[in-house]
């Protein structure tokens, strides 16, 4: 299970990223 959640986590991140990213007038929305 460990594992799954650093990879969950991993993936949250990297779509906020993307988020911000994409949308940069969204500054901190978390």
């Amino acid at each position: 299970i460990e594992q799954l959640n650093k990879i969950y986590t991993r993936m949250i991140d990297a779509m906020t990223i993307n988020m911000r990213v994409a949308a940069p007038h969204v500054t901190s929305e978390e």
